[in-house]
């Protein structure tokens, strides 16, 4: 009886899948070799069974994607179409040629260097895009717990909250056990055919789940200021020692060398800016 009870409260808790499944594998977009990383989506579609997969180079795409604003078709303008509509950074440009000062165009194709009259042409539009993708209502999004992804993670479960939609995540060793010897790249996919097949290995992002993402993340800016502020104390110190012994003059002050370090602590400027910094991370977490 309390199995079965246990196994009704489980399938209860379980909301079901009723629009696109989307994989998302989100990587770091560019490694300390200069090596491209995109993050990589594959999504699939119930209602014809076909699986997409598509790139985001950029955190700019990664945010167009939650808009559902991110661009993979373009088309050629035409010299006198007001393209002022598309957002700036969707619009492709190329370097000005030497017969684009012939020819007359839109004022909104023209990227100039310079103020007037010295202004000077760089830029021209060369396409502008015609097909978006991104978060429709009622889509499941299937994401790896921890990582780089957490941040990227927190906006698509909010997003997904008014949307009547889910983030499902998984921990990263049972996609590791599932993928055997594939290769990383298919993993975008992996997840959407373990999201079918393994349904209860994954956990829906909520409210606590984001709540644990901006605790992280103050956490880590805490650190760092942290780190900041300890590097600069030890340069301040340093630097007062060495002004301290190495005296052209000779003549060396008197009284304690602590109480001095102490009151040139004071005076730093950018020491003092890093401890107000501190003091707000320390606030904020």
């Amino acid at each position: 009886m309390q199995a079965n009870m246990l196994a009704a409260v489980q399938t209860a808790q379980v909301k079901p899948i009723t629009g696109r499944i989307i994989g998302i594998t989100h990587r770091v977009k560019q490694t300390a070799n200069n090596q491209a990383r995109p993050t990589l989506v594959a999504i699939f579609d119930p209602e014809t069974s076909a699986t997409t997969e598509f790139k985001l180079d950029t955190e700019q795409d990664e945010l167009d994607f939650l808009n559902a604003q991110c661009p993979i078709k373009w088309r050629g303008v035409t010299l006198d179409e007001d393209i002022t509509a598309f957002p700036a950074h969707q619009v492709k440009f190329r370097p000005v040629k030497e017969e684009d000062h012939m020819v007359s165009r839109h004022a909104s194709h023209c990227v100039f260097k310079g103020k007037a009259p010295k202004q000077a042409l760089i830029e021209v539009a060369k396409e502008v895009p015609t097909e978006w993708i991104g978060l429709h209502q009622n889509d499941t999004v299937s994401m790896m717990l921890g990582g780089s992804g957490d941040y990227f993670a927190f906006a698509v479960s909010k997003k997904l909250a008014t949307m009547n939609g889910m983030l499902l995540r998984v921990p990263p060793f049972k996609v590791n056990v599932q993928r055997g010897t594939a290769s990383k790249d298919d993993d975008a996919k992996l997840l959407i055919a373990m999201t079918n097949q393994f349904r209860g290995q994954f956990y829906e992002a909520v409210v606590r789940d984001r709540g644990i993402i901006q605790v992280r993340n103050l956490f880590r800016q805490r650190m760092d200021v942290q780190r900041a502020r300890i590097a600069c104390e030890q340069r301040v110190r340093q630097y007062h020692i060495g002004l301290t012994f190495c005296s052209e003059s000779g003549g060396f002050p008197e009284g304690s060398l602590e109480k001095s370090l102490e009151l040139r602590k004071a005076n730093d400027p950018t020491l003092q800016a890093l401890i107000a910094e501190e003091k707000r991370a320390d606030k904020g977490l």
